[in-house]
C-alpha cells in the first residue's frame, strides 16, 4: 500500500467514523431517554414500587421525550465540536496536555538531544518539517505518539522510559514508526476520531456532575416535613439520574473503545513494517516492543488523558482483559510479525543486555556535500527505463537509502547553522540568509531592505550567516529550512504574516523571482499555513481532467528549470504529458513565471489522491528524462509537492551514497 493508497484508505475510514459515532449517538439518546422516562415516573411517586413507562406515557409525554433527545443530541454534537475545535492548535496541543515538556534546541540532556537528532535525520529523510519535540517526563513505560493534523503542525511524544530504556537504533525505530503515522494519513485520522468520539463520553462526565449535585442538594428552609422529604428525594432523584448516565457513559466509552480498537489495530502492523523499510533495522523496533514486554512498566501510562489518546500511542495505554478493546495487536503478534524466530524468553533477555549508545551526535558520514548534481534513486540510472512509478512509490515512504543521505548530510551542516535554526528570531534570519543573492549589488539591497524592516542588528545577523552559507552546497538548503520550522511555528500569526511580507520583498528585490527562491518561499508559505491552521486541509475531489491546462503549465515550467536548450525542453515537456496520457496539442510556456505556477499549484492541491499520483509520476518522468537531475529540479519537485499535500524525500546526493 503506497502513499496515496494510505490516503484513500483514510479518507474511507473517516467516513466509517462518522457513521458508526451516528449509530453510538442514536443508542445513547435512546438509553437517556429511557433513563429521563424511569426518573420521571419515580420521581414523586408516593408509592415504595418503581414504576415503568408504559406505551400510553411515552405517548402522553412526546414533548418531554423530544425535548431529552434534543439536549442529548446537542451536548453529544457539542462536545465533539468543542474537541475538535480545541484540536486546531496542532498536535502540540495534544503534547502538552498529556503532561509532555517542549524539548528546546539548547537543551544541555544527551538523550533529548539524540531525541533531536533522530527527528532531524527523519525529516529530512522524508521531506517533511521537523515537528515539535515532547518528553511526558513522569512516564516511566516505553511509549510514543504522534499527534496532529499535517506535518506541519505535527508532534511527537516521548515518554522518559523511552529515553532511558532504548538504544538509539531503538528509539529511531519507534519513532520511524510514528512518522509513518505522520505520512500516511494515520495521524489526522487519530485526531478526528479523538475529536469526534469526546461527544460520547461527556455523558458520563455529565452523569459524574449530577451525582455530586444530587447529593449535595439539600433546602435552605424546612417548613415541612413533607416538603423536606421531596426535596431529599428529588435530590435523591437527581442523583439517581446522574449515576444512570455515569453508566450510560461507560457503554458509549465501551462503544468508542470498540471504535478506535477496530480502526487502529491494523494500522499498527502497517507502521511497523513502514518502521523497518525506512530503517532497514528489524532489530530496532522489535528491541523496543520486546523491552516493552520485559519491563514491569510496558507501555502504560499514567496521565489522566490517557485513554482518550489510547489510539495514537506506539503502545497499549494500560493493560486490557479484553482483546477485543484494545487499540494495539498483541505485542507478540507484533514482534513475530518483524522477527519470526522470536520467544517469549527473549523479553527477557532484551532487559538484561539493555545498553546505551554514545550519545553524541551522528559521527561525520562524508566530509563534504559539494557536488551540485543529484542522483536518481536505485534502479533509475541512465544506463536503462525509468520506472515513472517507482518515484511515486517513495512519497511518503522514505526507505533507508533517504536516512543514510539525511544522516550525512547533517554530519557535514556546521553546527553554527544548525543551532541556529533552532530559535525564532535566529530561524528567521537563517531563512532571510538562505534568500541573499550571490550577485553583491542585490544582496546589498536586501540586506538594506533587512534593516529597514526589521533593525540594523538582525542585518548584521542575516549577513553573517548569508556569509557562513556561501561556504556550503546548494543540497543543504532546503533541509536547513526544515531544521527551522518548529522555531518558526512559535511565532503569532501576525509576526508570521509580517515574516512572510518580509521574504517575499527579498525575492522581488532584484525584479526576478528564481526556481529555488520560489521553492523555498512556497514550501515556507504552505507549512506554515497549515500550521496555523491544521485542520482546514480538506481532501480534494477534483479530476485531473478537468486541470488539463493546469497540469501542463507545472509541467512546462518544470522541463524550463531543468533542461539547457528549447528543444530539450519541448522533449521533456512532451514526455510528461505522455505519462499524464494527455492527447493533443499543449502550448509549452516559454519562461517561469512564479504568479503562473501558484496558480495551477492551488487548483492540483484539491485533486484525488489517484491523480495527485499521476501527477508526481509525469513530473518525475519529466525531471528525468535527460537522466540529469540537478539540485535546482529537485527542490522545485519537494516545493510542487508540498503544495499539493503529498510529502517526498529528497533525490539522494551521489558522492553522500558512495561513501555512507
Amino acid at each position: 500500500m503506497n502513499f496515496f493508497e494510505h490516503q484513500h484508505h483514510a479518507k474511507r475510514k473517516t467516513r466509517l467514523l462518522l457513521v458508526l459515532f451516528g449509530v453510538a449517538t442514536l443508542l445513547i439518546v435512546a438509553a437517556v431517554n429511557l433513563v429521563v422516562a424511569g426518573v420521571t415516573v419515580n420521581l414523586f411517586n408516593p408509592e415504595d414500587e418503581i414504576l415503568l413507562p408504559d406505551r400510553a406515557w411515552f405517548q402522553a409525554n412526546a414533548a418531554l421525550m423530544g425535548i431529552s433527545t434534543t439536549a442529548t443530541m446537542v451536548i453529544i454534537l457539542a462536545a465533539s465540536v468543542y474537541k475538535i475545535i480545541q484540536l486546531r492548535h496542532g498536535g502540540g496541543g495534544v503534547a502538552r496536555a498529556m503532561g509532555g515538556k517542549l524539548v528546546k534546541r539548547d537543551t544541555d540532556e544527551p538523550l533529548e538531544k539524540r531525541l533531536l537528532n533522530v527527528l532531524d535525520e527523519m525529516s529530512i529523510a522524508a521531506g517533511v518539517p521537523v515537528p515539535e519535540a515532547y518528553v511526558l517526563d513522569r512516564e516511566l513505560g516505553i511509549n510514543a505518539f504522534a499527534a496532529g493534523f499535517t506535518p506541519s503542525d505535527a508532534a511527537i511524544g516521548v515518554t522518559r522510559g523511552t529515553l532511558e530504556r532504548l538504544t538509539r537504533d531503538e528509539l529511531q525505530g519507534v519513532i520511524a514508526h510514528e512518522y509513518s503515522h505522520i505520512l500516511n494519513g494515520d495521524m489526522r485520522l487519530n485526531m478526528e476520531m479523538m475529536g469526534i468520539l469526546h461527544g460520547i463520553l461527556v455523558i458520563g462526565l455529565t452523569g459524574e456532575a449530577l451525582i455530586r449535585a444530587g447529593f449535595g442538594y439539600a433546602p435552605r428552609r424546612r417548613d415541612s416535613s413533607s416538603v423536606g422529604g421531596r426535596s431529599r428525594g428529588a435530590g435523591l432523584g437527581v442523583a439517581a439520574a446522574g449515576a444512570a448516565l455515569v453508566v450510560i457513559g461507560h457503554v458509549g466509552t465501551f462503544f468508542g473503545t470498540l471504535i478506535k480498537a477496530g480502526m487502529s489495530r491494523q494500522r499498527e502492523f502497517l507502521a511497523d513494517a513502514s518502521a523497518v523499510q525506512f530503517t532497514r533495522n528489524p532489530e530496532g523496533i522489535a528491541g523496543a516492543l520486546k523491552k516493552i514486554g520485559g519491563f514491569k512498566e510496558h507501555s502504560w501510562l499514567q496521565a489522566g488523558h490517557a485513554s482518550e489518546i489510547s489510539h495514537m500511542l506506539f503502545g497499549d495505554a494500560s493493560s486490557s482483559l479484553f482483546s477485543l478493546l484494545a487499540t494495539h495487536p498483541p505485542l507478540v503478534e507484533r514482534i513475530l510479525a518483524i522477527d519470526p524466530s522470536f520467544d517469549a524468553e527473549a523479553y527477557q533477555t532484551a532487559v538484561a543486555e539493555m545498553t546505551r549508545e554514545p550519545r553524541d551526535l551522528q559521527e561525520q558520514l562524508i566530509a563534504g556535500l559539494q557536488g551540485g548534481q543529484v542522483a536518481l534513486p536505485e534502479g533509475c540510472g541512465p544506463d536503462g527505463d525509468i520506472p515513472n512509478e517507482l518515484f511515486a512509490a517513495f512519497a511518503g515512504q522514505p526507505t533507508s537509502q533517504h536516512l543514510e543521505y539525511s544522516a550525512g548530510l547533517l554530519a557535514a551542516l556546521p553546527s553554527t547553522l544548525r543551532d541556529a535554526a533552532g530559535f525564532p528570531d535566529d530561524a528567521e534570519a537563517v531563512v532571510m540568509a538562505l534568500l541573499l543573492s550571490p550577485e553583491p549589488a542585490s544582496r546589498r539591497f536586501q540586506l538594506d531592505i533587512v534593516a529597514e524592516t526589521v533593525n540594523a542588528e538582525r542585518k548584521a545577523q542575516v549577513e553573517r550567516i548569508g556569509n557562513e552559507l556561501d561556504g556550503q552546497g546548494e543540497e543543504i538548503r532546503l533541509p536547513l529550512l526544515d531544521l527551522s520550522f518548529p522555531a518558526l511555528r512559535r511565532r503569532s500569526s501576525a509576526q508570521t504574516s509580517a515574516f512572510l511580507g518580509l521574504c517575499h520583498r527579498l525575492i522581488e528585490a532584484d525584479g526576478v523571482v528564481e526556481p529555488f527562491e520560489y521553492a523555498l518561499y512556497r514550501v515556507l508559505q504552505s507549512h506554515l499555513i497549515d500550521a496555523a491552521d491544521p485542520s482546514h486541509t480538506g481532501y480534494g475531489n477534483g479530476e485531473l481532467a478537468r486541470c488539463v491546462d493546469d497540469a501542463a503549465t507545472l509541467l512546462a515550467m518544470v522541463a524550463k528549470v531543468g533542461h539547457d536548450n528549447d528543444a530539450e525542453v519541448i522533449t521533456a515537456f512532451r514526455a510528461g504529458l505522455g505519462a499524464l496520457e494527455i492527447q493533443g496539442a499543449v502550448p509549452c510556456c516559454a519562461e517561469f513565471d512564479a504568479s503562473v505556477m501558484d496558480s495551477a499549484l492551488d487548483k492540483l492541491d484539491e485533486l484525488l489522491d489517484t491523480d495527485k499520483e499521476k501527477l508526481i509520476e509525469a513530473l518525475y518522468v519529466t525531471v528525468c528524462h535527460d537522466h540529469n537531475v540537478t539540485v535546482a529540479e529537485s527542490e522545485l519537485l519537494r516545493a510542487i509537492a508540498a503544495s499539493i499535500h503529498t510529502p517526498i524525500p529528497p533525490l539522494v546526493v551521489g558522492s553522500l551514497l558512495e561513501q555512507a
